[in-house]
C-alpha cells in the first residue's frame, strides 16, 4: 500500500509491515498474513476489540470507554462526532405517540447520534426521512412549499464535505433507514443535485413541481442577474446522465436545464416560494 498517512502511522506504532523504497514519494507498505494477524494481536491488547468479529465497530470506540483503559482517551478512540448528525421535523418530534414542540428559537437541528435515532423504531412517529444537501436550508424549513405529506417528515443534513467534516454519518443514517422510513432527497436543481440524489439511497426526490420547470429556468427567471456557472461548470455531469437511463421524470428535468442551460439552487426555490413534489425513482 502507498505509504500516506494511515500506513506511516500504523507502521510507527504498531511496527505493521515492511516498508521499501527509498524516499517518501515512492515508498511502499509491504503487508504479509504474518503483518496482519500481528496487527489483530496489537489491537486486542490495546482494548480495541477483535477486528475479525462484527462488534469491533462498537467495541472500546467511544472516548468515555477508551478511558477505563487507557491514560491517554484520544489516542485510539473515535471521533467524538463520528456519530452525531444534525436532524430536525419542522415543528414538533413526535416520540411514543406525544408531540414534542421544537425550542422557539431558529435552529438548524439538533445533534442526535444516528444510532440512537435508529433503534427509536416504531416510537418514532414520522413519516418520511429527508436528506437537505444545503445547511442553509436547515433553519429555513417552515418557509418551503412541501407537499403536505412532508409536514410531518424528519429532515437530516447531509453534511460539509470538506477536509475535516465528512457526510459519512448522514448517509449512514439515511440508508440505515430504508425499509422504516421513505426516504427523500432534496439538493439543487442541477445535474450534480440529481446525481447525488440518484446515489444516495433515496427512493423519491423533492424537486419544483414539473409544471414550473420552464419558467424557473428560464434565464429571465424573477429579474435574476449575474451568468449561469453552475450549468456549464456541471455540463460534463449532465452529459453522463444523459446516457445513464435516468428515470422518466429526471430526464425530462435534465432536458430542460440542457434547453435552457440553467439550473437553480434550493435557496432559489425557498427564496421564490416554488412549489415542490415528490418525485419517483422507481
Amino acid at each position: 500500500m502507498a505509504f500516506g498517512v494511515l500506513a506511516s502511522r500504523l507502521h510507527r506504532d504498531y511496527g505493521f509491515g515492511e516498508l521499501q523504497g527509498d524516499g517518501r514519494a515512492r515508498a511502499k507498505l509491504y503487508i504479509s498474513r504474518d503483518h496482519l494477524s500481528a496487527l489483530r494481536d496489537e489491537l486486542m491488547r490495546d482494548g480495541f476489540g477483535d477486528p475479525c468479529q462484527g462488534d469491533f465497530i462498537t467495541e472500546a470506540d467511544s472516548r468515555n470507554n477508551f478511558a477505563l483503559s487507557r491514560n491517554d482517551e484520544k489516542s485510539g478512540a473515535r471521533a467524538v462526532g463520528e456519530e452525531l448528525v444534525l436532524c430536525r421535523p419542522l415543528s414538533h418530534w413526535h416520540i411514543d405517540g406525544a408531540a414534542t414542540p421544537l425550542p422557539p428559537f431558529e435552529q438548524a437541528g439538533q445533534q442526535v447520534n444516528w444510532r440512537s435515532l435508529l433503534q427509536m423504531g416504531d416510537r418514532l412517529g414520522h413519516t418520511h426521512l429527508v436528506l437537505v444537501e444545503n445547511l442553509a436550508l436547515m433553519t429555513e424549513l417552515t418557509r418551503l412549499k412541501l407537499p403536505e405529506c412532508l409536514h410531518n417528515a424528519l429532515f437530516l443534513y447531509r453534511g460539509d464535505a470538506s477536509a475535516d467534516k465528512q457526510t459519512n454519518a448522514a448517509y449512514q443514517c439515511f440508508r440505515a433507514f430504508k425499509g422504516r422510513l421513505p426516504l427523500v432527497y432534496f439538493g439543487d436543481f442541477d445535474p450534480a443535485g440529481l446525481d447525488i440524489g440518484l446515489s444516495s439511497g433515496a427512493e423519491q426526490l423533492l424537486l419544483p413541481a414539473p409544471e414550473q420547470w420552464q419558467t424557473l429556468l428560464s434565464p429571465d427567471w424573477q429579474g435574476i442577474e449575474g451568468p449561469e456557472l453552475r450549468w456549464f461548470a456541471q455540463e460534463a455531469q449532465a452529459r453522463r446522465l444523459f446516457t445513464s437511463g435516468l428515470p422518466g421524470p429526471l430526464l425530462s428535468a435534465l432536458m430542460v436545464m440542457d434547453w435552457h442551460k440553467q439550473t437553480r439552487t434550493q435557496e432559489h426555490l425557498l427564496g421564490h416560494q416554488v412549489p415542490l413534489e415528490l418525485v419517483d425513482l422507481s
